[in-house]
């Protein structure tokens, strides 16, 4: 389900998530893990496979041919490319690289209460070790004082 927030005064209006994105996560996911091995395919085993109408099918294919993960032949057949330890290891750097950025966007925009929510519980639960309270102090000057800790 996903919400969306529209012109009406903040409230929150909520609305199912397309099927056709619902098949393109399940089909990637089903690429990546093995599960639907490379070679050839069509729409219609697909389907059956998700228990889906073609349409929905159509679209996820649509989708997974631009990243890579299919290549769709005029005849409705589709062929599951094979997924190297290469592209493997591309996509893992590529998360761990956004979750990178994601992180820092999150620190550089916290919330001053949620900044002082924190602050409390890690003064409450940090040890009263004098190692800790050195290396507490460092990581604050260093890497907290980039986002106003």
């Amino acid at each position: 389900m996903k919400v969306a927030t529209g012109g009406l005064s903040g409230i929150a209006l909520v609305r199912p998530s397309r099927l056709g994105d619902e098949v393109t996560r399940v089909l990637r996911r089903k690429i990546l893990l093995g599960e639907l091995p490379p070679g050839r395919t069509t729409q219609e085993e697909l389907a059956n496979l998700l228990a889906v109408s073609v349409t929905p099918v159509r679209e996820a294919l649509l989708r997974l041919e631009t990243e890579g993960f299919i290549e769709r032949s005029p005849n409705k057949s589709v062929t599951v490319t094979a997924i190297t330890a290469k592209d493997l290891a591309d996509i893992y750097e590529l998360h761990a690289q956004i979750s990178g950025m994601i992180t820092r966007h999150a620190c550089e925009n916290v919330a001053p209460e949620l900044l002082e929510h924190l602050r409390s519980v890690y003064s409450k639960s940090r040890p009263n070790s004098w190692s800790h309270t050195i290396v507490s102090k460092s990581w604050s000057r260093s890497a907290g004082s980039s986002i106003g800790i």
